[in-house]
């Protein structure tokens, strides 16, 4: 999603993946965030059970749980988004991840922020053809 933006945005879409360093930065932390914390503890939880029918193990539950907290905890009320209040590659990325978990149905009520953050994503995608498959 970075080389494509840099390589292709034009005007708005530019806001994507933001040229200045420091909001770039935010960005960043975002994408590594879910890759990282968010993205590889749903993955530790579900596909065990997905790929190879194992049970789910409840302290990776535990720990996608905390994850998500960690989540809830570095959205900012003033921002709509994860980084800002324009949509970016993170948001897009981790809407992919949370929308997965929200599709296991992991209790999603602790996390009040996600909550408005994940359907403030998918208003923003709509447009782009997203719809919610359950």
């Amino acid at each position: 999603m970075q080389y494509l933006v840099n390589a292709y945005a034009e005007g708005d879409a530019k806001k994507l993946y933001p040229k200045e360093n420091e909001k770039r930065a935010i960005v960043d932390l975002f994408l590594q965030f879910d890759l990282a914390t968010l993205y590889q503890r749903t993955v530790e939880y579900y596909f065990p059970s997905i790929l190879l029918g194992a049970n789910l193990d409840e302290t990776k539950k535990a720990r996608l749980a905390e994850g998500l907290r960690f989540f809830d905890a570095m959205l900012k009320k003033e921002k709509k988004f994860s980084t800002s209040n324009d949509f970016t590659i993170a948001d897009l990325s981790l809407c992919v991840t949370v929308s997965q978990i929200e599709a296991f149905q992991f209790d999603m009520l602790p996390y009040p922020k996600v909550r408005k953050w994940l359907k403030d994503c998918k208003l923003e995608l709509e447009s782009y053809g997203y719809e919610v498959i359950f």
